[in-house]
């Protein structure tokens, strides 16, 4: 059997490019459709499940804003609240007065007897008041005050905790001498943030205070 080709190159070419172009049509037609499909389910999420969220997030808000309604006195347990949250920063801002009776068992000598403490925690001065067995004792208490020094963890360079030591006035009686002394003093040694903090009277000569100084008294430390 002999076949015989009778179509032209050209009409070969053109129903090959026709063939093309069916298929090019064919696959436009598919991709259009599904950016269509992608667009339609976007639009659906978009107006549809977000929607929901957004519907069910505010019935949350709205119950939750009703719980808040009814609770009474809502004003003061917020208030109270927030304080309770800014109880910690304050209480490590807060100046730790406690360490003051430490102290003074520390730079009280022996004969001297206080009736009053007064401290300025702006002016960083204290006035302290009191009587003493005689004029010697309230030396040995000057005394004590200017030499203490103190140190504290991660500072072990004692410095001076007390400067500006002034006898204001004193009195003698028949048994006693009442005094006033003023000084101010180092924040240091009332800094919270300052640990393990120790103060000491060392044993120096320093005023005529030295004659009848107890000995134990200037080897005293105190750890805060």
């Amino acid at each position: 059997m002999i076949t015989l080709n009778l179509l032209p190159d050209i009409k070969k070419e053109y129903l090959k490019s026709r063939r093309t172009k069916s298929l090019f049509v064919v696959g436009a037609f598919f991709i259009s459709a599904g950016a269509v499909t992608l667009v339609v389910l976007i639009a659906s999420y978009v107006l549809g499940v977000q929607t929901l969220q957004i519907t069910s997030s505010q019935n949350s808000i709205d119950e939750s804003k009703e719980i808040l309604t009814e609770t009474e006195d809502l004003a003061k347990v917020v208030t109270i609240q927030k304080q309770l949250q800014a109880l910690p920063s304050l209480h490590e801002a807060t100046t730790k007065v406690s360490r003051l009776f430490n102290y003074l068992k520390v730079i009280i000598p022996d004969g001297v007897s206080l009736s009053s403490v007064e401290i300025d925690f702006d002016d960083q001065t204290a006035e302290i008041k009191g009587t003493a067995s005689d004029f010697k004792s309230i030396n040995t208490f000057i005394d004590s005050l200017k030499n203490a020094t103190y140190e504290y963890k991660g500072n072990t360079e004692e410095s001076l905790a007390f400067s500006s030591v002034v006898l204001g006035s004193i009195a003698n009686n028949d048994d006693e001498s009442s005094f006033k002394i003023t000084f101010e003093y180092e924040s240091d040694i009332f800094d919270p943030n300052k640990e393990k903090l120790v103060l000491t009277v060392p044993s120096i000569t320093s005023t005529q205070s030295q004659t009848g100084r107890p000995k134990s008294l200037f080897n005293e430390k105190e750890e805060q």
